[in-house]
């Protein structure tokens, strides 16, 4: 014969929901660890992909002036003076896809590279940006126009703002403060 305990079905209850309630906040307190972790091996990751002068035996540049020296050794003569005499924006658009993924993917934009660092400096850090920002600099470098990098960052910064909201950008992708270049970093030649 079975003997009941009067209340032992309700703190039988209480008891497996304390402990559920236990368990859930134990969990929860392994998530934040996991992603504190997680966070830290990604951020070690990338501090040490932007110290490499080759990711994935692909040379990085490290600043503009061995950008565009990589560029040209990269590209034909005839490739880059069909470049050279689209208009900017047309020339840019145009090779995004193209030119532009290629930078993207083998110069480490996503998961950093030197290269990458160095136009964060600039207060560029979305992957698509940057490579706009190279090949905006590359075609005025190759037409010896000014390069005028902090009105390119503006010109980047507006086009975000305006496509935002209409979900074209989900995200605002450059940084709010720009950083002021390091002074002798680049040796462009002024242009």
């Amino acid at each position: 014969m079975k003997r009941r305990h009067s209340g032992g079905v309700q703190v039988g209850k209480a008891v497996k929901c304390c402990l559920i309630g236990m368990g859930l906040l134990a969990g929860g307190a392994v998530t934040a660890q996991r992603q504190d972790s997680l966070e830290a091996f990604y951020e070690r990751k990338y501090e040490e992909r932007v110290q490499q002068a080759y990711l994935n035996e692909v040379y990085i540049p490290k600043n503009l002036a061995e950008t565009f020296g990589q560029l040209e050794k990269l590209t034909s003569r005839d490739a880059r003076e069909k470049y050279r005499k689209v208009p900017e924006h047309q020339a840019v658009r145009q090779l995004h896809f193209s030119l532009g993924r290629w930078i993207i993917y083998n110069w480490g934009f996503y998961e950093g590279s030197r290269l990458s660092h160095y136009l964060k400096q600039y207060g560029v850090s979305h992957p698509d940006d940057m490579a706009r920002f190279v090949m905006t600099a590359w075609h005025r470098h190759l037409n010896e126009k000014e390069l005028d990098l902090k009105t390119l960052v503006e010109e980047l910064r507006a086009i975000r703002r305006i496509l935002a909201p209409q979900g074209g950008w989900k995200r605002d992708t450059i940084e709010r403060k720009a950083i002021e270049p390091p002074q002798g970093s680049d040796s462009t030649g002024g242009k």
